[in-house]
């Protein structure tokens, strides 16, 4: 064989692999087993191929058939095919390569399809089945109770599809029973051995990340002793009737002034203390924050977690350092000592929780494993995404990425989730950074869980998948029914981070607002130009594809965002807490909640953070408690930071209450959550303005002279606070040639005049002889009247909030009614004429048809409107909105205004109805049914 050096530059993988990953190990060279004869190697610098010598763990020597140069690998041909049972490595001179599995071997050779792999009882016996297919010996040490006594070892023997397999029996181990016992597994491959966890134990050991142990120890557990939940068919009126309610099982038992005994705060069972109180509310679901075994936390040490603490002895993390897929997390338990404590306690929360007829939620996170070493020792290359160097992927910022491409990776997220469900009860997942995730995983997911399951998640559109398969919202994998939360209407309603949004009052964003008003339904289902129509506001296929949501874990509480981003007192703020959720529970889609939202909830910046650069405050912040910095960022705060503080439900009653309102009226309407697209597109409808239509109109006018025409009364609406408690008057075509001979209509001496009140609302009406005498042409068009309000006769002094310089209103017969009514909005510039913005910002009003569907719970009462009529007002005025434009007879009833909300009709409102007139308070949102 000739001498070839061969320089290769890496392309194809590099190119999805984006600019800001991260990578532990930084390899220049890598070598892949393609194939029982050929190997790929992978190299950043020149080879010399003469020096190359394929052996395996045993130093044999391999015969080399040839080598072939592609443009970013060698391939080397083997005279004869290896066994898969041994390890092989590549030697350039002096150096040692060692040959990863590929995942085309791994899925060709050893994809192991039974549900038995871990440690499961037979009777008195156990059975082991260890998957490793690069391992070259495992053995299995056994501990007494006390999980630090080694009692026996025993090394497990090879099988078929990489499985090690083992038998145990008390007599062998001498013991009377194995149940409670734990153990470890040696794993020696690559000529190096590791203590290893097994992935698919049920429960393990306590851990301490900083204790004299690596690696917790598995638990032998008999789940016949255990009594199994099962998934609760929740009363629901359709995908979209969902309400979770995120909850932290330590944030919400850990507050000192919390009435439950001190042994169950931060627990499972304290947790079950405070479910009634979540039930009240009306949610769903609960979505507990992982509960599955996370890493850095000291499970024995549960104490309260204050201000004063060393920053390095705070013990708390939200949970998203995951460390077992099947295992609870022992922190939550009473004595994670007790390898069987952690499940039954868990057991009893969901049992609990159904009882509360509500479900259950968990947060899994399976795209990060949180340490390198827990599922790359037991089978090295096996489980973690790397690229073709062999590198492994932290694009997720915070861990080593998951290869759920690999069919094993997926066998493991699978069966334990189906764990979650079948056995513990579980009702559905929420999928944390699910754009790491693969489509096909995704779909193999709803196909294994069924339909009957809860699945949505994060689906960001960054990743280290290539774009076409990795779960982002703009490319949601077919056939897996999946929900992703709609970061876009977070954005838009209450501003992104501590920005404002358009609660805060940026009218701007209304285009975006109405986007999630929809639920972010794609442009060919509702076609609108005042709807925003970018593809990340409008990904959503079904609105049940859409969860729109305020605040969440990660980000500013809502009360937080609002101190800092909207300024004024606990009263102002409250108002728009009301007006923020009114929005929200108004929106079509599904629907997430952060705990603590309806009491306030704050996270202050502890003294001892240990990342205070993720705190903030502003010029508009009012102190909580002599704070002006909060936190954005708690996972790994204190407990000061993070609890839930039960004291502040007290001050908060009326916006719990507001809040149970939204949530009955929700559930009683479908119209409020359209369960299909084609439903919103036919039921709801944008008023853009008060539109000059008479929609009761039952006398054709040919000519404003017509003789039907006896008066005309024009009724303005929305004026603007400068014209407010004034008498105001109009320049226009009004004025006859005899009282203005002047184009200009301007009189210095004017009999048009009117007051307007402080609502903004003022009117003047016109007899007969007064229309007769109206000089129609003057200004234009003589089938249309035109005029403008001044201030002073004879001067230009308008009010510039409600015209540009050379604009002015303009009523045509087709807006006028059968009683010679015509409704002019003032919020709307130059209202009525070619020159109008047809579009209120402060504004957004929407109409409902609440008889397209009839999708209820069981246990819910529909409520018996036709139509319903949707006002959002964030402006700093009052509004009006003229009910003449809206189709049909009948009064409306008022059932959500500024301080209420709810299913009976409010006969004591802020809200005015009169003379087909609404008037809305400012920065409230008003639901008025039909």
């Amino acid at each position: 064989m000739g001498k070839i050096i061969v320089a290769l530059i890496l392309l194809s993988w590099g190119e999805w692999i984006m600019a800001n990953t991260f990578l532990r190990q930084q390899h220049d060279i890598f070598l892949w087993v393609g194939s029982p004869n050929q190997f790929f190697l992978y190299s950043k610098r020149p080879v010399s191929v003469e020096q190359m010598g394929i052996y395996d763990h045993e130093d044999r020597n391999y015969k080399i058939k040839s080598v072939e140069s592609g443009h970013d690998r060698l391939t080397i041909n083997l005279q004869d095919k290896v066994d898969f049972t041994k390890n092989y490595y590549l030697k350039i001179a002096d150096e040692k390569i060692w040959a990863y599995l590929s995942m085309e071997v791994i899925e060709n050779h050893f994809a192991y399809n039974i549900k038995d792999l871990g440690a499961r009882f037979k009777g008195h016996e156990v059975t082991l089945k260890f998957w490793s297919p690069p391992a070259t010996l495992v053995k299995i040490n056994i501990f007494k109770q006390d999980a630090h006594t080694k009692i026996f070892e025993k090394l497990l023997s090879r099988r078929e599809k990489g499985i090690w397999y083992g038998k145990l029996t008390p007599q062998m181990v001498g013991v009377n029973s194995l149940d409670g016992l734990y153990y470890t597994l040696e794993v020696t491959s690559y000529q190096v051995t590791h203590t290893v966890l097994d992935p698919y134990a049920l429960s393990l050991s306590a851990f301490s990340p900083d204790g004299n142990e690596s690696v917790p120890k598995a638990a032998f557990i008999d789940l016949d002793k255990l009594k199994k939940n099962r998934p609760k068919k929740i009363a629901m009126g359709g995908a979209c009737d969902f309400i979770g309610y995120e909850a932290h099982v330590r944030d919400f038992t850990i507050d000192r002034e919390l009435e439950i005994p001190i042994q169950l705060k931060g627990t499972f069972p304290g947790f079950e203390k405070v479910v009634p109180s979540i039930a009240k509310l009306g949610v769903t679901h609960i979505q507990l924050m992982p509960v599955q075994n996370f890493y850095t936390v000291k499970e024995h040490l549960k104490d309260y977690q204050n201000a004063d603490i060393p920053t390095g002895e705070i013990n708390y993390n939200w949970g998203y350092d995951p460390q077992h897929y099947f295992a609870l997390e022992g922190w939550y338990s009473t004595n994670p000592s007790d390898a069987y404590k952690r499940i039954s306690e868990f057991l009893s929360l969901v049992d609990t929780i159904h009882k509360n007829k509500m479900g259950v939620i968990i947060d899994v996170v399976y795209n990060h494993i949180f340490e390198f070493a827990r599922l790359e020792e037991g089978a090295p290359g096996c489980y973690l995404r790397r690229d073709q160097l062999g590198n492994v992927s932290f694009h997720t910022g915070a861990g080593p990425s998951v290869e759920s491409r690999n069919i094993m990776v997926r066998k493991l997220i699978i069966e334990s989730l189906m764990y979650f469900k079948n056995f513990l009860g579980v009702d559905g997942f929420r999928f944390d950074l699910m754009n790491f995730l693969d489509h096909q995983t995704m779909q193999e997911i709803r196909k294994h869980l069924g339909q009957d399951t809860i699945l949505y998640g994060e689906a960001w559109n960054f990743t280290d998948l290539p774009p076409e398969i990795a779960t982002t919202k703009n490319n949601l994998p077919a056939q897996s029914d999946l929900s992703v939360f709609n970061d876009s209407s977070r954005d838009a309603y209450t501003g992104r981070m501590h920005a404002q949004g358009y609660v805060q009052g940026v009218f701007g964003n209304a285009f975006q607002v109405r986007a999630g008003i929809i639920g972010a339904i794609q442009n060919n289902y509702f076609d609108d130009d005042q709807v925003a129509r970018d593809s990340y506001m409008r990904f959503a296929s079904s609105p049940s594809e859409t969860i729109n949501y305020l605040t969440i874990h990660d980000g500013f509480t809502l009360w937080d965002k609002l101190n800092l981003s909207a300024g004024g007192d606990a009263s102002y703020r409250k108002r728009l807490v009301k007006n923020a959720l009114g929005l929200l529970f108004t929106s079509q889609g599904k629907i997430i909640l952060e705990g603590g939202t309806e009491m306030g909830r704050s996270k202050p910046l502890a003294a001892n953070d240990p990342h205070p650069q993720r705190a903030h405050t502003s010029d508009l912040v009012s102190p909580e408690n002599h704070i002006v910095y909060f936190h954005e960022n708690t996972y790994m705060s204190p407990d000061f930071t993070n609890m839930i503080n039960w004291t502040r439900a007290y001050d908060f009653v009326d916006v719990s209450d507001y809040l149970i309102g939204l949530i009955k009226l929700r559930r009683s309407l479908s119209a409020l959550r359209y369960e299909s697209a084609q439903s919103i597109t036919q039921g709801l409808s944008f008023i853009y303005g008060n539109k000059m239509v008479a929609r009761d109109k039952k006398v054709e006018l040919a000519f404003f002279q017509d003789k039907k025409l006896e008066t005309l009364k024009l009724q303005f609406i929305n004026a603007p606070r400068s014209i407010r408690n004034k008498q105001v008057y109009l320049a226009g075509e009004i004025h006859s040639i005899n009282d203005c001979p002047s184009p200009s209509k301007n009189p210095l001496e004017n009999r048009f005049h009117f007051w307007v009140n402080d609502d903004g609302v003022g009117e003047i009406v016109f007899t007969r002889p007064d229309i007769e005498q109206f000089d129609l042409a003057s200004w234009g068009d003589d089938q249309k009247l035109q005029f403008k309000i001044i201030q002073t006769p004879g001067q230009w002094d308008f009010p510039s909030e409600s015209y540009t310089e050379f604009g002015h209103n303009l009523v045509a017969l087709s807006g006028i009614t059968s009683e010679g009514n015509a409704v002019i909005d003032l919020s709307v510039v130059d209202y009525g004429s070619d020159h109008s913005s047809n579009i209120p910002a402060a504004q957004i009003v929407y109409l409902l048809d609440n008889t397209l569907e009839n999708n209820y719970a069981s246990s819910i009462e529909p409520l018996d409107y036709k139509k319903i009529l949707v006002i959002h007002n964030v402006s700093s005025e009052k509004y009006t909105f003229n009910l003449n434009q809206i189709e049909g007879t009948g009064n409306f009833d008022i059932l959500v205004d500024d301080q209420k909300a709810g299913v009976v009709a409010l006969h004591d409102s802020t809200v005015k109805l009169s003379d087909n007139l609404v008037t809305v308070l400012p920065h409230s949102t008003t639901v008025l049914g039909r």
